[in-house]
């Protein structure tokens, strides 16, 4: 006997979970999978993942699903009227027993225009308004979800999302009447009229045991609005009682002097900062005993943040460009940020004065200190044409044309209402490297930051050891720094001119005085000149010369060791003369 009273206490349990909660977000397209419909279900469809009336004709139509209602539950939906309800096209959602003597409902639409959503209790067919939301807010083509919800004690709130994207509470009410337990029905009834027989659409249903929100805020991000102003999101709605700038702690040190809430945007808070943010700084925000509207406490929560400045001239420079691909390529401009803080490169124009086209980044896009980014219409591409380092920096965008024989790039942005020209280049097809045979597909590389991107000695083939570019990193002939102090240096004293490590000599120079002239002539080991590299060359007060190990004729000379002599004078009329050596090598068989 104790043995079929466990097997029916059982029995009875499984039923009880079977039916205790269900939820239909209605993704499996039909009403007979997961949770079973019943009812006038031939007069619904299932909708790209949405619930709708489509009956034949004016009239009205209810399906239901069976259920056993928990004590305390919260029932879920969305919801949407594609028409102005009224007394002739409404709905309702029930929670009823079999016998239906006993329900509670919520009814979307009434006459006036002051409809809002209704909330009626019905026993033996007598119906009690028991509350009602926002009046006039379901007026209009509702589209809206909400939740209600009810503890144990008979307490229910009905909390509505009209379209801020929060659930506000928009009603309350206690009715302990009927219990819950007694309630095994959930149903969805339409009442319509010939021109709305489609216009019904419901979503997410679901019905749950009701628990309390028991868990604190949580902190979710920071966003730089400027450089003395922060907008901190949590996940929910927050409680603004009290708060002040002892909440919020910002490393390194920074004052707060106002803490801003805005009624209309409940999970969010505006800090207003003393001190500008300094680009090349990481910060750490730590907010403190930040409550949400069931009073439990964040004590304590941590988030990383930067401030990425604008471009001042000097910040950004060009760095590579690509202007002949491969067949099925697309052109690749690369930016490097050139400063030690990071650099917003929202609203940056990158322009080609060849032609006039221009075109703006628009998405907020930001560059670490010294971080390389290439842009490209088509970013696959060059992912498998170049391989790539992993850490390789890359931007889908469009860019101005380039053409193969010439152009001029540059990049501006306006400042302070001043449209300004952060750098510029011009290249000509002719400056790549004699000795590559082919040049398509092969980019030009900057190779000093320090010396100006008009200056077509400043930009050299990429190697071929890279796949001839480098997009997104570093560049290959990349020179570092000037080691000349007060006259010239050799740098990479041994070359081997196209071959991918050295290809080139670097004559580094550096003088206190502005306004020197240079002629520079090669000579290799028997006395005779092979390449002139030019007489009365303007010099600053630092830069760079560099010699491709080809002659006069543009032919590579033969390996061996070759002296260069230096001349130098100035306008107080110093003259000097220098004498380095280089050795040009090859590979050997």
């Amino acid at each position: 006997m104790k043995f079929i009273l466990l097997i029916f206490v059982l029995v009875l349990g499984m039923q009880s979970m079977l039916y205790s909660q269900f939820s239909d977000d209605f993704q499996d397209g039909d009403l007979t999978s997961g949770v079973e419909w019943g009812g006038e279900t031939n007069h619904f469809i299932v909708e790209n993942g949405v619930l709708r009336l489509n009956a034949p004709s004016a009239g009205s139509s209810t399906i239901y699903t069976n259920t056993v209602v928990p004590d305390s539950f919260e029932l879920k939906m969305d919801v949407k009227m594609d028409f102005d309800p009224s007394a002739s096209n409404f709905f309702r959602l029930s929670l009823s027993n079999t016998a239906n003597d006993k329900s509670y409902f919520l009814q979307f639409g009434e006459n006036g225009s002051n409809d809002a959503i209704q909330i009626f209790k019905n026993i033996n067919g007598v119906e009690t308004l028991l509350a009602s939301g926002t009046s006039g807010a379901i007026s209009q083509s509702p589209n809206l979800n909400f939740t209600l919800t009810r503890r144990n004690d008979g307490f229910f709130v009905l909390y509505v999302d009209y379209g801020s994207g929060f659930q506000e509470e928009d009603a309350m009410f206690f009715d302990d009447e009927i219990a819950p337990l007694e309630l095994s029905l959930f149903s969805i009834s339409c009442t319509y009229t010939s021109t709305r027989t489609d216009k019904f659409y419901f979503d997410n249903i679901s019905l749950e045991e009701y628990f309390p929100d028991l868990e604190p805020p949580q902190l979710t991000g920071v966003e730089v609005i400027n450089d003395k102003l922060l907008k901190v999101t949590f996940n929910e709605k927050i409680n603004n009682s009290g708060l002040s700038t002892t909440n919020f702690i910002l490393n390194p040190l920074t004052s707060i002097s106002q803490v801003e809430y805005n009624p209309l945007n409940p999970n969010q808070i505006q800090l207003i900062l003393l001190e500008s943010l300094d680009n090349k700084n990481d910060y750490f925000l730590t907010v403190k005993n930040i409550k949400d509207l069931n009073n439990n406490n964040l004590e304590s929560s941590d988030v990383a943040f930067h401030y990425a400045a604008r471009p001042k001239l000097g910040d950004l420079k060009l760095s590579e460009i690509l202007f002949d691909p491969y067949s099925g390529g697309e052109d690749f401009i690369e930016i490097y940020n050139d400063s030690p803080g990071y650099i917003s490169l929202e609203g940056l124009v990158i322009g080609n004065s060849e032609n006039g086209d221009e075109e703006e980044l628009t998405q907020k896009i930001e560059l670490k200190a010294y971080e390389y980014l290439a842009i490209s219409e088509d970013v696959n591409f060059l992912i498998d044409q170049y391989h790539p380092i992993p850490s390789a920096n890359f931007l889908e965008h469009d860019l101005p044309p380039f053409d193969n024989a010439n152009g001029n790039p540059y990049i501006r942005i306006m400042l302070d209402g001043v449209l300004i020209t952060l750098d510029s280049m011009a290249y000509t097809e002719d400056q790549h490297f004699e000795l590559i045979d082919d040049t398509e597909g092969v980019s030009l590389e900057r190779i000093s930051f320090k010396t100006s991107a008009d200056e077509a000695n400043n930009w050299f083939s990429s190697s071929e050891n890279n796949n001839w570019a480098t997009p997104g990193y570093q560049n290959s002939v990349l020179r570092i720094g000037n080691h000349a102090n007060n006259g010239f240096s050799i740098e990479n004293r041994v070359f081997a001119p196209g071959l991918p490590d050295n290809p080139f000599l670097t004559i580094d120079y550096n003088f206190e005085n502005s306004g020197t002239l240079a002629d520079v002539k090669i000579f290799n080991s028997n006395g005779y000149q092979v390449r002139d590299m030019g007489s009365n060359i303007l010099l600053g007060d630092e830069g760079f010369l560099i010699w491709d190990g080809l002659n006069d004729e543009n032919v590579r000379v033969s390996i061996g060791v070759y002296v260069i002599i230096l001349k130098t004078f100035n306008t107080e009329g110093n003259t000097s003369i220098s004498k380095e050596y280089c050795v040009v090598g090859d590979v050997l068989d």
